[in-house]
Parts: C-alpha cells; structure tokens; sequence
C-alpha cells in the first residue's frame, strides 16, 4: 500500500512510520511532505492509497488543505489528524470528506492497522466500481458506435410520457430534418410526420404495444412525411424494453428500416399487375368479339352447306358443296386452336373430372376421323392392349380433343399405309396411368426438326402450312393440354417412315354407374316429337336468321324470329313460348340485358328456357351467362343435332 504523510513535525512522521511497521501493511510505502506544496509535487507523481493529513500546517490548515486535495480530482481516502480532540472540527473535516479523524495521542498500531484495513476495503470497492464503471462506459461507448454505424433506425420509446429516450441520427438523416426543425412535444412532432388520415393507425399501435408479450415482436410498416413533403415508407419491429409493476410495457425498444424503394418496386409492379390484367382483358375482349365476328358468318356458312348437302346435289356441285364444307371446317379448328392457345396462356383453361368409358371414346374419335381417312385411301385403326380398364374418371372432352389432333396430324401428313391408335395402362399407387399412341406411316419428321416441333408457330417444314394448311398451334395446344393434366407427351419419328406421337395421362379408376354416356341422337324421332312446339329466335343477323328458319322449319315447330333483345321482351310478355334461343351481341337491347329483363316478368313465362346461341366461344362466357340467367349455351357455328338435343331436352321432359 503507498501511504502519504503530511506533516511538519519529523517526530511525528516517525510515530506514523513505527506504528504502521507493527501491522499488517508494514511492507507499505511511506512517503512525508511538510507541506502543500511537497504534497501535491508527491500526489502528481505517485498513486496513494492512503493520506494522513495533520490538521495544524505551517501557513494552512488541513481543511483548506482537503478542500484542495479534492478539487484536484483526488479521491483516496484521508484521515484528518489533530493535537487535540475538537468535535466541532471533526464534522468540518469529514464533510470536506476526509475519510477519518483521530488525535496524535491515537497513534498506535491498533488503531493505524484497523483505519488502513478499512481504507484498503474502501479502496477495494472502489477499484470495483471503478471497473464497473469503466465496463459500462465500454459498454455504452460499443452500443452508442453501433447505434451510430447501422444502416438502421434504432430507438427507444417511452409509451407513458409519450417522448424518445434513445434515437441514432439515422432517422433525422432519411428525413432531411435537423435539430429544431419539429416541435419539441410528442404530439406535435408526429402530428407533422404523419398524414392526418394515418393517426389514428398510429395511437393504435402505440396502445397495442403497452400490451407486448415478453418474447412478442411487433411488426409494422409506417408511413412518415420527409422535409421535402415526400413519403417515406418504413418497416419497425419492436420489443418490451421496460415493464411497470403490473407488467405492462412502458418503454419499447424498436429498430427501422427504410422500405421506400421496395414500396415503390411494390407500387409499380401492381401497376405492371393491372396493366397486365388490363391487356389480358382487351385482349380477351378481342377475341371474344373477333370470334364473334368470326363465327357469325361462319355459322351460315356451315349451317347453310350442311343443308345444302341434305339435298340431292350431284356432280361438280356437290364435290364444290363438299369442298365448301370442308374449308369452313378446317377455319373453324383455326379459330379453335387461337383461342385455346389464348386462353391456356392465360391460365385460364379447366378440366373436368368425371367417369366415362374410354373405349366408347376412343371408338367415337375413330369414327370422327374415318371419313377423311377413307377419302385418302388409307387405314385407321384402334388397338388396345390387355388389362387396360374399361372406365376412367377424367376430362373425356380434353382428351377427345387431343386425340383429334393427334390423329388429325396423322392422317394429313400419311399418303400410304395409314394411322393406328395404340392404348395401354400402367398401375401406379391407386392410379391408372394410360398410354396412347398414335402411330402413322406418313412423310415422318427429320430429328434435327423434332426438338422444335412442339413450339408455338413452328412446324417441321417451311412449305407445311403451303402444302397442308394449319397454324403450326396444333401440338404446342396438344402438349400443353397433356402436361397441364400431369402427362406427358413424346415422339419418335424419322423422315419418310412416319411418326409415333405418345402421352401418358394419369387417371382414377371409374365406373359404369358413374359414366357419362356419349349422346347417341334418336334425330328422326327427336325432329318428329317437336311437333308444335312455339319457339322464339332472337337474332339480329339476316343470313343466321335465314339459316335458323329453315333448320327450324324442317322440324315442323312453331317459332317467331326477332332482331333484337327488346323486341324478344315484347313479344315474351304478351304471348306464350315454350323455348327462346337468344343471341347475346343485339342493338337496342343485347341478349343477357334482355334476360334479366324476362325473368323479372310478373307471369309464367320468367321461367321459360332461354338458350343462349352464340358465336362467343369463350369459356368465361358460358359461366357468365349461366350465372346471368341462362338456362343453357350453344356456340355459334352450332350442329343442328346439337340444336335438336338442346330444344328436345328443355321442352320434351
């Protein structure tokens, strides 16, 4: 221990030095000043744990003495020493904050040995305090650089006096504020950094933070005004930081990020969203009406062919029929293949899931397509390999669809030999997984072609579409149409030896109970039981008025035609019908407006069938107009045996 000893008198020091010899602390320093000057020379030079300061000095006394010794940034203890006992003294002394106080008689190494193991306590706790503080300071500087150097915005938040204990400068610097520039109350301040309509979002969240779990995190997105006027958007999490005595939050620590940019990159790709859904729906919308407009005249063309061909035309005339027909069939699968490709880039295509007899499908396909297979002279055949299930649960129309294609390709590319569909089945954890095959002998496709054969607009030759016709969407549909039901969909082809077109499709195993038949149609005796029915066209189009009268006229009912949807309302209202068939796209009043209108008739005839007969083939308009009113949809160019089974199944029940 180093001892310091202020004292004139030499006999004295000498009393201090033996007494100090006989304690425990004999091995201390020992260093004398007979004065404040000499004191304060040793004080700047060494550290002392201990000063005995004897209150009579040449010049100055100990008070004086002490109170310099303190405001000297001295802290050690000092023990005040006298001639004699003076009480008064005592009191002065130790409120100048000397440490002890004793008289010279005192002197004793009893007393000395107990005084210095006291300050060697004393200075032991503040040697501790000292590292504490030293820590916390460490501490508080280590916190305050991170506060200082993050990117973030840390704060901490009194929720009771409503003002901020802690905020780094990072706040005021995405800001642009400086000191001064917001009022200095709370309120105020918040009042200029939030938009008006956002407060009450605000106080929300400063009540529903008082309530934060111990291990809750509060996540919120604020929106604060810069002092430019500009919005910055900010992403806070916070945490309790200090609890009051019924455990509810007081203070909160919170940190912030600047989400500005990503809100914007939010904003603009909404923007993107809705211009795109905006483009999709002109889109739709355009070829909504363009199949419209389409459809409309070729609907005559088919119509009016088909009934053409029913005559007994010969010769030139009717290979020029045929061939009328023909074309129009193939610019109808055109337009189909537009619009499916539109509607499977837009998301939009469905499937259905039911039961249905495959063989009874595949059959159906075969007979389609055998016509045009016999005008070429070739075969068209449909194996089946053992075990495979007679019923399926599935979507039989996309799977005619794709079969039709396939096979359509088939007999189109094949001169000699002919088209052979190929089915088998594989068991696989409850599901049945079935491969088609559709096998040709025709012209093949080179295997530098075949990697793009299945691209939207692409086929394997440039002269294809010159010499076969075709939009070159027919396997890009095809494919799409399989992988979007879990298939797949491959070939195998070489040049002038023919091709091998597979899928498989997954499937549930069905049953008869459940399937649904394909409609096999009784035409004559359907036209025949028609017999009398009143039915009510509305059409606005002279050559699909032309067309209908003379399909319906054949059938021996009873019909009245209207141009339009007011005119269909009129004559609902004041005579009785059994059926209308309603075009959607009218002047004066269009087919669904006109629906509304007929079911809100006061009499029997609001809940007459209303069929609508439209050249829109899109699948959104059929949900609309069943959700409209409709009772049922036939799309425009329509089969008459699909018009017959419609009006036979709403009037002859």
């Amino acid at each position: 221990m180093n001892i310091l000893i202020i004292e004139d008198d030499q006999i004295d020091v000498m009393a201090y030095k033996r007494a100090i010899r006989k304690t425990d602390y004999k091995d201390s320093t020992i260093l004398s000043a007979i004065n404040a000057e000499e004191a304060f020379n040793h004080l700047q030079k060494e550290h002392f744990h201990c000063v005995f300061l004897d209150y009579l000095l040449p010049g100055q006394n100990g008070l004086e003495l002490l109170n310099q010794i303190r405001e000297a940034g001295y802290t050690m203890p000092v023990a005040v020493v006298t001639s004699q006992g003076d009480q008064r003294l005592a009191i002065e002394m130790m409120k100048a904050g000397a440490f002890d106080y004793f008289t010279k008689a005192e002197i004793n190494p009893e007393l000395l040995g107990k005084l210095l193991y006291n300050v060697h306590q004393v200075n032991q706790l503040t040697e501790e305090r000292n590292n504490a503080e030293k820590r916390l300071k460490e501490q508080e500087r280590f916190v305050n650089k991170i506060a200082a150097f993050s990117p973030n915005i840390i704060y901490v938040f009194d929720l009771i006096e409503r003002k901020t204990i802690f905020i780094n400068h990072n706040l005021f610097e995405l800001l642009g504020y400086k000191k001064g520039d917001l009022p200095s109350t709370f309120e105020r301040a918040f009042n200029q950094l939030i938009e008006p309509k956002d407060y009450p979002a605000f106080k929300e969240l400063l009540y529903r933070l008082s309530f934060l779990g111990e291990d809750d995190v509060d996540e919120t997105e604020i929106k604060l005004i810069d002092a430019e006027g500009n919005y910055n958007w900010l992403f806070a999490r916070n945490v309790s930081f200090k609890r009051n005595d019924e455990g509810r939050t007081i203070q909160v620590l919170g940190t912030a990020i600047n989400i500005s940019t990503r809100k914007k990159a939010e904003e603009e790709l909404l923007i993107a969203k809705q211009q795109a859904e905006h483009a999709a729906t002109a889109k739709s919308e355009f070829l909504s009406n363009m199949s419209h407009e389409i459809r409309t005249p070729m609907n005559a063309i088919i119509g009016l062919t088909d009934l053409l061909l029913g005559q007994e035309f010969k010769g030139e005339n009717l290979e020029n029929l045929k061939a009328i027909k023909n074309s129009a069939d193939n610019l109808l699968v055109i337009i189909n293949d537009i619009l499916d490709f539109s509607k499977i880039e837009a998301g939009k295509l469905s499937f259905e899931s039911i039961s249905f007899d495959l063989k009874e499908r595949l059959e159906h396909v075969v007979k389609t397509m055998n016509f045009k297979a016999e005008q070429k002279g070739i075969y068209l055949k449909l194996h089946f390999k053992n075990d495979v299930p007679n019923y399926l649960v599935g979507d039989p129309f996309r799977l005619n669809q794709i079969l039709i294609n396939l096979v359509g390709n088939a007999v189109k590319f094949t001169g000699d030999g002919g088209v052979t569909i190929q089915v088998s089945s594989e068991h696989k954890k409850e599901r049945e997984f079935v491969k088609f095959e559709v096998i040709d002998t025709g012209i093949g496709i080179p295997e530098e072609k075949q990697a793009t054969i299945f691209e939207s607009f692409s086929q394997a030759y440039t002269d294809i579409s010159r010499n076969y016709g075709g939009t070159g969407l027919g396997l890009t549909i095809t494919k799409r149409l399989v992988e979007l039901q879990g298939g797949g969909l491959g070939l195998e082809s070489e040049k002038d030896k023919g091709s091998n077109f597979y899928f498989t499709l997954p499937f549930t195993i069905g049953s008869e109970d459940q399937k649904q038949h394909l409609v096999v149609n009784d035409f004559k005796s359907k036209e025949e039981s028609l017999k009398g029915i009143r039915i009510l066209v509305a059409e606005d189009n002279p050559v699909n008025q032309m067309l209908i009268k003379q399909v319906l006229s054949k059938w021996a009912v009873e019909f009245i035609i209207c141009n339009n949807g007011r005119e269909a309302v009129d004559m609902v209202s004041t005579n009785p019908f059994d059926i209308i068939l309603m075009d959607l796209q009218m002047p004066v009043l269009d087919g669904i407006s006109a629906t509304h209108e007929i079911r809100k008739l006061d009499h029997a005839n609001s809940e007459i069938p209303i069929i609508a007969l439209t050249a829109d083939a899109f699948v959104e308009t059929r949900k609309r107009v069943i959700n409209e009113g409709f009772t049922d949809y036939l799309t425009k160019p329509f089969k008459k045996e699909d018009l017959l089974t419609k009006i036979s199944q709403y009037t002859l029940n």
